[in-house]
């Protein structure tokens, strides 16, 4: 999605765990540091945390940011990110395609997410439009923040990997648990090794993504 629409995401999740001394704007953007060829191959990688990570410091001190937060924004872009295009958050041989996901039952055209972005960003002078857009993107956001009924990042995070992993195949179990070491590795926290027993509130993501759907038709349509 557009980079508004990541910092909206990145900043409803940061607001429910009470991190709010953590930039939306520049983590919630961070995989899009790199915008060459195949940037969602680069960059939109949970193996590459480290790297987005020392390439968006931009003189901050590591030790005054939070890496949970920070692996919690990234993940939320890799989200978002199924909505308009190919995706490698596990890998080259695990990708995920958008006509896998469940959007696909709902979305007119599964290029509408496309059209939409370009949209956003032809039209941003058109605030109207801009702030119905947005307005009704941080109410989906919220809606499924609440009812994920968790505050614990770690929780959150495996939340949003496991959904991921389970749209890429059905046998996600092996990409979801290379891609939690890769955090526990990255925040030096081993619970994130934990998270395989955490109930899994799937019928929320699943519901996000439709009403998010809805909403990309109703505005592309409009």
């Amino acid at each position: 999605m557009d980079q508004k629409s990541h910092e909206l995401f990145a900043q409803v999740l940061l607001e429910a765990v009470e991190r709010t001394d953590v930039s939306p704007k520049l983590w919630g953007n961070a995989p899009d540091i790199d915008i060459n060829f195949l940037h969602r191959w680069y960059r939109h990688r949970i193996s590459v945390l480290p790297a987005i990570y020392k390439e968006n410091l931009k003189g901050c001190e590591p030790e005054d940011v939070d890496k949970d937060a920070i692996a919690l924004c990234i993940t939320s872009h890799l989200y978002l990110d199924i909505f308009n295009g190919l995706l490698f958050p596990f890998g080259f041989w695990h990708p995920i395609y958008p006509e896998d996901a469940i959007i696909n039952d709902v979305l007119d055209d599964i290029d509408s997410p496309k059209l939409l972005v370009e949209f956003l960003e032809k039209l941003s002078g058109y605030v109207t439009f801009s702030n119905m857009f947005y307005a009704e993107s941080k109410g989906i956001m919220q809606e499924f923040s609440r009812n994920i009924e968790v505050t614990y990042i770690p929780s959150i995070i495996a939340i949003i990997v496991r959904r991921l992993a389970m749209i890429s195949e059905n046998n996600y179990i092996n990409i979801y648990s290379k891609a939690m070491n890769d955090i526990a590795k990255f925040t030096e926290d081993d619970i994130y090794n934990n998270m395989s027993e955490i109930a899994q509130p799937i019928y929320v993501c699943k519901q996000f993504e439709i009403n998010y759907a809805y909403l990309i038709n109703k505005v592309v349509n409009c």
